[in-house]
């Protein structure tokens, strides 16, 4: 095994993964696939309280291929994990035979490259 420094995501950030994906979806699917980033939070002024986002737990990129495919993409950096909520939304896709993936790199792949294997084998039907 590699020392981590070694490894294709040391210290990136989950923004910089999340763009990678991004940008590998649009440049390898083009017009056959909607991909955005799905911000999820609040913002408070003192006075107004506002939630924004698909929803708590709700994956960082939201990706929809042609032929109405959803595909959520949970985005984490070599030392993110996932919460209590993220771990919730991916078992509610499962049971409901939704996509989603878990993108993070490992020694051998970055986070992109397992992002985008996930995504070549839904499209190819292999997943």
């Amino acid at each position: 095994m590699r020392g981590k420094k070694n490894w294709p995501d040391f210290g990136k950030s989950g923004t910089q993964i999340t763009k990678e994906i991004m940008n590998a979806v649009a440049s390898e699917f083009g017009h056959d696939a909607v991909v955005f980033r799905n911000n999820v939070g609040t913002w408070s002024d003192g006075k107004n309280f506002v939630r924004y986002g698909l929803a708590p737990g709700s994956p960082d990129i939201v990706l929809i291929l042609r032929g109405s495919v959803f595909v959520g993409i949970e985005v984490k950096s070599l030392r993110d994990r996932e919460s209590d909520a993220q771990k919730n939304w991916a078992s509610m896709c499962h049971r409901l035979s939704i996509k989603h993936v878990v993108a993070q790199g490992t020694s051998e792949l970055s986070a992109c490259e397992v992002a985008m294997r996930y995504v070549r084998d839904i499209e190819s039907g292999a997943e």
